[in-house]
């Protein structure tokens, strides 16, 4: 499970740039932000074109909490600034955490940044990028706790869902959120949950996909067995065995319907159901029927469960 905002913290200084260790790395690497802004790195190449260069910047991330771009942006600036001529301009690059690699930029940069950026790139190793990665996370993790849902930019298929009921992934939705997992056996199983949001329907349903198993040793994608639980009763049942043991699945749903982990799959349905309320009335226009006139005591059919006189016929 990725490290919590917390626990990265508390170890940043055991855990800087790989590089900068290497260059005695001049401060503490990716300090806590309560606003969300640009974290300070202190920086020192040890080899390549800038051998002894130290440079203080700042990383900042993508700020959509949806946006799964994998993009982080460094400043550099030349450390101490003395060295540098007031006139010198500041290096700019952005990276790409995903690929692992120099982003290419919306807008082509100057040619110093990409050099610059080129340089710093050369120098990341595995653990540069992991713990760049882990803070993007937490950052993105952080974003979608606290912004509203009427500011998110969620995406559903509404007509799919409202014709035939289609399921939504909740991490398919909020990809940064919390993962689902359980432990048993001495090994952590990782479950997709997905929830029925149909305007018209009032179910307590989680469907579990086991998509995951971690253990000390690597981390397998077993066969994908199915778990239904209602949250409210602690009722469940297998949905698809998929080759996997009947008894591993059992063990697995008694701890899925512990009170905690109902609690948490309640929560993360009436978020679905409120983002889907969200987006479904500011971006789905319903077919209008042509063969009955809609009257003014008539649901509206925006969905937003008021009388139509009294919802968008007044708009």
């Amino acid at each position: 499970m990725t490290a919590t905002y917390r626990s990265i913290i508390e170890n940043s200084r055991e855990r800087l740039l790989a590089f900068g260790k290497t260059g005695e790395i001049t401060g503490t690497m990716l300090q806590r932000n309560e606003q969300g802004g640009p974290r300070p790195i202190a920086i020192e190449f040890p080899d390549g074109p800038h051998t002894g260069e130290r440079y203080n910047a700042d990383l900042s991330f993508c700020p959509n909490p949806i946006c799964i771009c994998g993009h982080a942006e460094l400043r550099l600036f030349r450390d101490p600034p003395g060295e540098m001529e007031e006139s010198a301009p500041e290096f700019r690059f952005d990276l790409d955490l995903i690929e692992r690699a120099l982003a290419t930029a919306e807008k082509e940069g100057r040619k110093y940044d990409r050099n610059m950026g080129q340089a710093f790139v050369e120098q990341m190793r595995e653990e540069d990028w992991q713990l760049l990665w882990e803070h993007y996370f937490a950052f993105k993790r952080k974003r979608t706790k606290e912004t509203p849902d009427e500011e998110l930019e969620t995406h559903f298929p509404v007509a799919e869902i409202e014709a035939s009921g289609a399921m939504v992934g909740f991490q398919e939705i909020l990809p940064f959120t919390e993962d689902l997992r359980v432990e048993a056996d001495g090994s952590h199983y990782l479950f997709d949950d997905q929830y029925c949001v149909r305007s018209d329907c009032n179910c307590t349903t989680a469907y579990l996909t086991l998509i995951e198993k971690v253990t000390e040793e690597c981390v397998e994608k077993p066969d994908m067995g199915v778990l239904s639980i209602d949250y409210r009763s602690g009722q469940w049942q297998v949905e698809n065995l998929a080759g996997k043991d009947a008894d591993l699945l059992e063990r697995l749903a008694k701890q899925l319907i512990s009170k905690e982990n109902r609690v948490q799959l309640e929560e993360r349905h009436s978020r679905l159901r409120s983002l889907y309320r969200i987006y479904k009335r500011c971006h789905h226009t319903p077919e209008r029927s042509t063969t009955r006139k809609l009257g003014r005591n008539d649901p509206c059919p925006c969905g937003s469960g008021k009388k139509h006189k009294k919802c968008c016929m007044t708009g």
